[in-house]
């Protein structure tokens, strides 16, 4: 299902195991813990028979405007996205129209592993 996936994430500072599930356009349920040896999970994972299907390279900007968490990615081999995080769904369509974002630009239940994945394809 290409709504649901595994994640190890690693920074400079810190790592963790997760799972992601894709619920619709403004929900995404994450289950994460954070992991004191990313290579270790790695390793379990590849002897459960896991196979890596994509590496997300990002670069990460993060501001706050009405309330939400505007995230900036720049994504190696897809280029930049602006994600809107929040829990209201008004304000998220309210910050949407005042940025002058276009509907028809939108990415509606595909996460980056995804439009790798296509792009690939």
């Amino acid at each position: 299902d290409p709504g649901l996936y595994l994640r190890v994430r690693e920074s400079k500072d810190e790592a963790s195991f997760e799972y992601h599930e894709y619920i619709n356009e403004y929900l995404t349920k994450e289950w994460e813990s954070g992991v004191s040896s990313p290579e270790i999970v790695k390793e379990i994972l590849d002897k459960l028979n896991y196979q890596i299907d994509v590496i997300v390279e990002k670069k990460r900007q993060v501001a706050s405007y009405q309330g939400l968490e505007l995230v900036l990615d720049d994504i190696k081999g897809l280029g930049q996205y602006l994600e809107l995080e929040g829990h209201d769904e008004s304000t998220i369509d309210k910050v949407v129209l005042e940025l002058g974002l276009k509907k028809q630009n939108q990415v509606v239940g595909a996460g980056y592993p995804d439009l790798l994945r296509a792009k690939r394809e």
